[in-house]
């Protein structure tokens, strides 16, 4: 794990291949067309022309945005790199007694080969580290993604209405055990 001295917040094991760095107003386009790739596929059922479909999920994108920068005004939005290349964002909130995930997306052409799982355990030892929550709020007709968090030991928790399932994960007791036996 690599911390970094001033605050000891996680970043990315350094390796050539995942990396970290802050979102810039230069992103903007890459932001909107990754939202659209993700929450597009959610909206393509719809029956709207084209250009009604584009401006909705434009639309989408600005008011997401929008909400977290005033819901959560301290967060960190980053933008995801593999092998130089963008490929994804990762917008998180540290809370004192939580560390919030609010977003994590890849791009179709990176998914699966396991950037989301070095981000997410990367949180999971940030969580550990500090004692903490890591929680997230996950659709509930996205079972792709509640398999995913369920394989990486998070449990629902709750539900946010009737639109997402909230899931939460925290180091395991025995985890903590064994952390506080090995202290001794």
């Amino acid at each position: 794990m690599h911390r970094t001295e001033h605050d000891g917040r996680w970043v990315p094991r350094p390796t050539p291949a995942v990396s970290l760095r802050a979102v810039d107003p230069a992103d903007e386009s890459f932001l909107r067309a990754l939202f659209a790739d993700v929450r597009g596929r959610m909206l393509g059922d719809l029956p709207l022309p084209p250009a009604q479909a584009a401006a909705l999920v434009d639309s989408q994108f600005h008011a997401q945005a929008s909400d977290y920068r005033r819901r959560f005004p301290t967060s960190d939005h980053h933008i995801v790199v593999a092998d130089g290349v963008d490929v994804g964002r990762l917008w998180v909130d540290r809370r004192t007694e939580e560390i919030r995930l609010l977003d994590i997306a890849i791009v179709d052409t990176h998914r699966n080969r396991g950037i989301g799982t070095v981000l997410i355990r990367g949180l999971q030892d940030e969580a550990k580290a500090t004692g903490r929550i890591l929680g997230h709020a996950v659709d509930v007709t996205n079972d792709a993604g509640l398999r995913f968090y369920a394989r990486l030991g998070f449990q629902v928790t709750g539900r946010l209405g009737d639109t997402h399932w909230l899931m939460g994960w925290r180091q395991a007791a025995s985890d903590q055990a064994s952390r506080v036996n090995t202290a001794s």
